[in-house]
């Protein structure tokens, strides 16, 4: 038990510090090195490709071999690193980078089309795609509506850095801030039209279903709200940091918290239906594989649960690897594609799900 609490009272102090970390080179403008980088990783279903962003380089990876595809840019910078995951829309790759510039790569072979320059300041959050335009979370207290060419079409603002990919509906930019606010701008014009005060800061996006979106936040909360006018439906407590976005399946709402535990709340109240413990933090979004509930912690166990009674199904380690589990998987067809944190010695782990390990990536160097 003490080992345990110790475990728990580092992480803390780690995620504290990382957050201070973040904040004061938003405010002073300098970065962290590239090889401080977390990768992220996208999917493009149609195309079987996964996109992973690490360090300096953008990688396409095809997702049933983890053969490489190809690399972007051309020359790699090592003053510009990526931590936004990619966003594929239509033929190009689009993703900002850690200095202040968003860049859009041809998906068929990583050539450059166009760079964004306009921000002040990082991308940490991944952009979206509605209504004709790009929606990118900027540290400088900015989301971005862009076109497809790169031309800035407006411009909304917040009152902190902005961690999340903001999530659309016909009417709506959602976005969370790391102020506490929940945002709601017009898509067409980017209008305030309300703000809610969550009462802690948000790094994960909100699930939207049904016009009601759930939140959690780094004040040990899962929140709903409606669309509508912000109002909060109901609050759930948990026991630590909740870093990521909910996953909504069949009714239920799944979130992982920063001291390990998973848990499975009713969508309509809030009700907390069954919970159970990883061992390990959870930074990353839980995924549904198929009719199975998938986590991933921070020590590199991916365990795969029943999603009804909560109940392990299997648990798989990658023991084989350095790095750690800290940012969010993606399902392409049968297989769970997980990124670890750059300086290990692969870079993405791919699963069925039976739990057999498929293949990893590590480029060469």
């Amino acid at each position: 038990m003490k080992d345990v609490n110790m475990k728990k009272n580092w992480y803390q102090l780690l995620s504290l510090l990382l957050l201070g970390a973040v904040l004061l080179a938003s405010c002073s403008g300098s970065a962290l090195s590239a090889g401080q980088s977390w990768p992220n990783v996208a999917a493009d279903p149609e195309s079987g490709v996964v996109y992973l962003t690490a360090g300096s380089i953008l990688y396409a990876v095809d997702a049933e071999s983890g053969s490489l595809v190809w690399t972007a840019p051309e020359k790699p910078n090592a003053r510009v690193s990526f931590y936004a995951p990619a966003l594929v829309v239509e033929d190009q790759v689009i993703v900002g980078d850690f200095k202040s510039s968003i860049h859009s790569y041809n998906a068929s072979d990583g050539g450059e089309n166009w760079v964004f320059e306009g921000a002040r300041d990082k991308f940490i959050g991944g952009a979206t795609f509605g209504n004709d335009l790009l929606f990118a979370p900027s540290a400088d207290y900015s989301v971005y509506a862009l076109d497809l060419n790169g031309d800035l079409a407006f411009k909304m603002k917040t009152e902190q850095v902005n961690w999340s990919t903001p999530v659309l509906d016909e009417t709506h930019v959602y976005v969370t801030s790391m102020d506490h606010f929940l945002y709601a701008f017009d898509i067409n014009t980017g209008e305030l039209e309300w703000k809610t005060d969550l009462l802690g800061a948000v790094s994960g996006s909100p699930a939207l279903l049904d016009g009601v979106l759930y939140v959690g936040t780094l004040n040990r909360e899962v929140l709903a709200v409606s669309t509508g006018d912000g109002e909060i439906i109901w609050t759930a407590s948990v026991n630590d940091y909740v870093w990521s976005t909910p996953e909504v399946w069949d009714g239920m709402l799944f979130i992982g918290d920063a001291a390990g535990t998973v848990y499975a709340l009713d969508s309509e109240n809030g009700d907390q239906v069954w919970s159970a413990s990883t061992g390990s933090p959870i930074t990353a979004r839980l995924t549904t594989l198929g009719d199975l509930l998938v986590a991933v912690t921070r020590d590199r166990d991916v365990i795969a649960f029943n999603p009804v009674d909560g109940s392990k199904e299997w648990t798989r380690s990658i023991s084989d690897a350095t790095g750690s589990l800290h940012s969010n998987p993606v399902v392409v067809g049968d297989l769970i594609i997980i990124p670890l944190t750059q300086g290990s010695d692969q870079l993405m782990a791919a699963y069925d799900a039976n739990g057999n390990a498929v293949w990893n990536f590590l480029p060469e160097k």
